[in-house]
This record gives C-alpha cells, sequence and structure tokens, in this order.
C-alpha cells in the first residue's frame, strides 16, 4: 500500500473511534503523515477513490469511513444539532468576551470536529493574562452561571464546560502529553476552534505548540469567519475593570479568588487531582479538569485498529 493510502486509512480509522465520518478535505486537513513533504488534497482525493474502489473505504454523500463505520446519516444529524451548539457557544462568548483578563475563547474536543451529541456539553478553552488565570475563571463561572450557561451537575446539554484555563504564560500544553505518544492531544491542538480573541493570542498559543502537529502537517489554526467580540458598553466595563485590577490590588484580588477556588477544589475529595498525572492539573498558570481523561484508551484503540488495517 503507497503511503498516502496508508496515511488515509490511518487518518479515517482515527476519526472512526469518535464516529465522525470524514470529507475529502477533512481527511487532507487532518491527515497523520510522517514521511516527508505532505501529499496535496488531489492526492488524497485520488487515493480516497482507490481505497473505496478495492473496499476499504466506504462512501457516502461526500463522506468516507471505514466499513461498518458510522453512516454519513449520523454525521448530518450531528452537523445539525452543532449548528444549535455553536450558536449557543457565540452568545456565551459575546458575554464572556466582558470578562477582565480573558484573552482568548476556543472551542475544543467534539464540537470542532463533527463529534458532539445532542445530550453533549461544549467544550471550551480559556486563555487568561498573565498572572490573573484566577481571577478570569472566577468571574467567567459567575457570570456562565448567573445567565445559565454553566456546566453543573446533570445540567450539561448544550452547556458551557469552562474546565481547560490557562494564562498566557501556558500556552504549551505538550508538558501536559502522556508519555508513549499522545495522539489526542495531537488532533486536538489540531482543530482548536477560535471563538474570541485578543491580541493575537491563539497564533501566540499554535506557534508554541507547532511540535505537536509535526505528523499534522496540513492543520491550520481555524477561527468563526466573524469573531466574537464585547457589547461596546461590557467591553468598556470589561477594560476599567482591568485597570484597577492590573497592580498590586489586583494581585490581592487574584490571591483570593485562588484560595476560594482552591477550597472548592479540594472538597473534591475524588478528584483525579489527588493522583497526579496531566488529566486534572491545579497550579498557578493552568486548570484541567478532566476527570474522564480517555487519552490513553483512545491511543490503545488506534493502535489497534492501525494493526487490524495494516498501517
Amino acid at each position: 500500500m503507497d503511503p498516502v493510502a496508508r496515511a488515509v486509512l490511518a487518518t479515517v480509522a482515527y476519526f472512526d473511534l469518535f464516529q465522525v465520518p470524514l470529507t475529502a478535505l477533512e481527511v487532507w486537513r487532518n491527515l497523520f503523515w510522517s514521511a516527508g513533504a505532505p501529499p496535496g488534497l488531489g492526492d488524497v482525493e485520488a487515493a480516497i477513490a482507490r481505497l473505496v474502489a478495492e473496499g476499504k473505504l466506504t462512501s457516502q454523500e461526500g463522506y468516507v469511513s471505514l466499513p461498518g463505520g458510522a453512516p454519513a446519516s449520523l454525521r448530518l444529524m450531528r452537523e445539525a444539532d452543532a449548528l444549535r451548539k455553536w450558536r449557543r457557544l457565540r452568545f456565551g462568548a459575546r458575554l464572556l468576551s466582558a470578562v477582565p483578563f480573558l484573552q482568548g475563547i476556543a472551542a475544543v474536543n467534539t464540537l470542532p470536529i463533527g463529534a458532539s451529541r445532542r445530550e453533549s456539553d461544549i467544550d471550551v478553552l480559556l486563555v487568561a493574562r498573565a498572572g490573573r488565570l484566577y481571577t478570569m475563571r472566577f468571574i467567567a463561572v459567575v457570570a456562565a452561571t448567573l445567565f445559565g450557561l454553566y456546566r453543573s451537575g446533570e445540567h450539561v446539554a448544550d452547556q458551557l464546560c469552562l474546565s481547560f484555563s490557562v494564562s498566557e504564560r501556558a500556552l504549551d500544553v505538550m508538558p501536559l502529553a502522556k508519555s508513549g505518544g499522545d495522539p489526542y492531544l495531537q488532533f486536538w491542538v489540531a482543530n482548536v476552534h477560535v471563538v474570541a480573541e485578543r491580541d493575537g493570542v491563539f497564533d501566540a498559543f499554535w506557534r508554541t505548540n507547532a511540535p505537536l502537529l509535526v505528523q499534522l502537517p496540513n492543520a491550520r489554526l481555524r477561527r468563526l469567519p466573524k469573531l466574537v467580540r464585547a457589547p461596546r458598553l461590557l467591553s468598556a466595563l470589561r477594560d476599567a475593570s482591568e485597570r484597577l485590577l492590573v497592580g498590586s490590588f489586583g494581585d490581592r484580588v487574584e490571591a483570593w479568588a485562588k484560595r476560594f477556588q482552591m477550597r472548592r477544589f479540594a472538597a473534591n475529595t475524588q478528584s483525579r487531582a489527588r493522583r497526579g498525572g496531566t488529566d486534572v492539573v491545579i497550579a498557578d498558570d493552568i486548570l484541567k479538569f478532566h476527570e474522564r481523561d480517555r487519552r490513553e484508551e483512545i491511543r490503545t484503540r488506534w493502535a489497534e485498529r492501525r494493526g487490524t488495517l495494516g498501517v
């Protein structure tokens, strides 16, 4: 089997783990490749056609998947449902963009790759200004809660999951990678979808994490066609708040916000934070609460599937 066909099968097999059929463009954009200069879109389309003819892939309504994989109808149904989630996220981002020291908002995990379900929440990455992570997150959680947007308890569907926040000093997510390879983190970075941004913070994020994208050479940072901005009045209030909280007074507020949230984190006696590792991370510049982190499972399942396919 030629290298392009092998890479196409490996890529389709990865997304098959999430029951996500792909278009040819999506296969090309997410092509898992490590054999020199990456192939062009035309080469990928030709490889897909050959694999379909050989029965190694199936094609329906412009989407390809492994034989027996998720049908195109499932992807189309999820895409229709995702429109509602994107509208919800844009509304929430318009509110959160007014939060002091919030530098960026991005959709991550299932929504950007077409794998979200009707009952799923909306995973969001928040980036805070250096030295103000806890202040930013405290205000963001309060605001999202007051407007009925925050995921809590059993209230999950279409709610914002603010479980991953970093400061500008911790844009590098490579230290969070699982030892032995972390394909989930690689594809996660490759599919970050920017919703709101200040000062080009996600350009810095992309550059910083470039080593994770070596095997995904066609990945490009994606943004909404029109980034979300806070309403003018709320934007003015945000700017005034930042001026007030930029000095020593702001440092005291940050210290209080950290103490308050640390007490709440400590109350969760079942948290993986007590075990160490990178699933749950509580630090000065990163707050990551993925209690059900499945990265090792996904790595194993993908390796097994690639072995079965001979790629």
